[in-house]
């Protein structure tokens, strides 16, 4: 069950857009502790171990998502990161599903919110 033609491995990360990431810093230290959070302008990182939650502001999000947008209004998890073995098989999957997607200038490929319960869903190697 943990085989999958587009060759998945793992969630990546979970990115929630915020449109001040800071304001989840509290409930994040709680329950990961203040050493797992990173913040830069517009942005915060929680390592969860293999895959964090990152909080990125509207424009953030519109600049690691080229072309995307969230679906919702509001802070919310708005993309998943799925890791993948062979970006060329997970890009194989999607086409023959036909499955609409945009390719990044760095490989990654991106399925609309639209297309996927209101959350983008991002394959990346």
């Amino acid at each position: 069950w943990q085989n999958h033609p587009n060759t998945a491995r793992g969630i990546s990360r979970i990115t929630v857009v915020a449109s001040d990431p800071l304001v989840h810093r509290p409930a994040a230290e709680r329950v990961f502790g203040a050493d797992a959070i990173t913040t830069g302008d517009g942005t915060m990182t929680v390592a969860t171990g293999k895959a964090p939650f990152v909080y990125l502001t509207p424009k953030r999000f519109a600049e690691a998502f080229p072309g995307q947008r969230p679906a919702l209004p509001g802070d919310h998890a708005a993309a998943m990161g799925i890791r993948v073995s062979d970006i060329a098989a997970a890009r194989k999957v999607l086409e023959a599903g036909r499955v609409p997607f945009t390719a990044t200038a760095d490989g990654r490929l991106l399925v609309p919110a639209t297309e996927a319960c209101n959350v983008l869903v991002e394959f990346s190697a």
